[in-house]
């Protein structure tokens, strides 16, 4: 079994829904899954749309590594 993901970590922290997330980041609820379990690399446009969506739900500035490891992504 794997560690949690930093978006994994962050949603648990955070509260957040994976629907509500899934919503307002126009992603499917798989996808979601997928890329929360460490399954789906995502594109940087769903990392960006990811880290909107964070910010929108939480009403505060939401940096993109509180939600990935950017060293892994060549980021």
């Amino acid at each position: 079994m794997q560690p949690p993901t930093r978006l994994e970590t962050f949603m648990r922290d955070s509260g957040l829904k994976p629907a509500k997330l899934a919503r307002v980041a126009y992603l499917s609820r798989q996808q979601l899954l997928r890329i929360r379990g460490g399954e789906d690399d995502p594109t940087r446009h769903t990392m960006v749309r990811l880290m909107m969506a964070c910010t929108l739900i939480l009403h505060r500035k939401v940096r993109m590594d509180e939600l990935f490891d950017l060293t892994d992504a060549g980021l």
